[in-house]
């Protein structure tokens, strides 16, 4: 499990869009921050709650240098018609095999719903884990950044 002060670890994913992300070389084009999102399940109930809270946040996040990313073991079809029925603002990632999942500790429905804030040397300033409470996601996840800075 990832955990606050930890080195982030590094992975490489294909987006919705069909482009690749990989986090090292994002966190070098970042301005302040990458914050990773996982979501357990595009178009479902909480996680368009979440995802659209950080959309409407987006400029936030923006004006904090925070780059967004979503990543879910949905597939690329299923990210991308999340992405476009919801005008997501942000690369949706496709974990199909959890390999990323697996490297921060995310496997059970209880821990599927966690952010991750890493800063500009690859740390993670703050880690998020409420399953439940996705509607204040964006509020405590942009508070953590602004007092990181």
């Amino acid at each position: 499990m990832v955990t606050k002060g930890d080195k982030a670890p590094d992975f490489t994913l294909k987006d919705c869009d069909g482009g690749t992300f990989t986090l090292s070389k994002a966190i070098e084009e970042a301005k302040a921050f990458v914050v990773i999102y996982f979501y357990p399940n595009a178009n479902t109930f909480g996680c368009l709650k979440e995802s659209c809270s950080f959309r409407d946040n987006h400029d936030k996040f923006l004006s904090q240098g925070a780059t967004v990313i979503g990543i879910s073991k949905n597939d690329a079809t299923k990210n991308k018609k999340m992405k476009d029925d919801n005008n997501l603002p942000f690369l949706l990632l496709c974990d199909e095999t959890l390999e990323v999942h697996k490297l921060y500790g995310i496997g059970s429905l209880s821990n599927s719903r966690q952010t991750f804030c890493i800063n500009k040397e690859g740390v993670v300033t703050f880690v998020y884990n409420n399953v439940m409470l996705f509607f204040n996601h964006t509020s405590k996840v942009l508070n953590a950044i602004a007092d990181t800075k």
